[in-house]
């Protein structure tokens, strides 16, 4: 697992410098008057989440997804071969909460986009402010901007903390999915076990 893990950065490594650098020049090679219509700070960030997002979502792929998903078929068909009706028992459950849940998790997380781009806002502004710090203290302007960050900070709190309830809420309902499916998987055991067509070991193994 560790040389795995070693030979997938060592490959991302080099297919993030080959993105990073691609997005580099894209940014450059764009016309004076792109940068002139829009704001550094922002142009840097919309940057650095290309940047760090390449990584994350291969990393994600491969170190995560892949093998959970390998892991899963794998237990599937153990599972299968130990007891049909236990394994359909199972993974009944999981598409239909699975919908569910996305439709949830789908509509937080198109909130969450516009929250982001507050967030970012926010941070695309004290960026230029500490680009243009000396403009700011000859002209004494400390007080205007942190006023103005103040703004663009509470903007982005006051829509983040109604979504992060929506997160909370699928979080909270994953678990409970998860502790209703033991509980079924378990009475439905026992219920086979005194009916003699099934082991307690294969139970414990569900």
């Amino acid at each position: 697992w560790a040389l795995y893990q070693y030979m997938i950065w060592k490959y991302l490594n080099f297919d993030a410098r080959d993105f990073s650098l691609d997005l580099a020049r894209r940014f450059l090679n764009l016309p004076v008057s792109f940068h002139i219509d829009n704001n550094t700070g922002e142009l840097q960030k919309v940057y650095e989440k290309w940047d760090k997002a390449i990584w994350e979502i291969w990393e994600m792929f491969y170190i995560r997804f892949l093998p959970t998903v390998l892991w899963f078929i794998g237990i599937l068909f153990l599972s299968l071969y130990i007891d049909f009706r236990m394994t359909v028992i199972t993974i009944f459950p999981l598409p239909i909460v699975g919908y569910f849940l996305f439709r949830f998790w789908e509509r937080a997380s198109d909130i969450q986009k516009e929250i982001t781009h507050l967030w970012d806002k926010q941070v695309a502004r004290f960026s230029d402010a500490l680009t243009n710090i000396k403009i700011i203290k000859i002209f004494m302007r400390n007080n205007s901007e942190m006023l103005l960050l103040k703004k663009n900070y509470e903007a982005a709190m006051y829509k983040q903390i109604p979504n992060n309830i929506r997160w909370a809420f699928i979080e909270s309902s994953f678990e409970v999915f998860q502790f209703i499916v033991k509980l079924i998987v378990l009475s439905v055991g026992i219920y086979f076990i005194s009916q003699w067509s099934l082991t307690l070991w294969s139970l414990i193994l569900f």
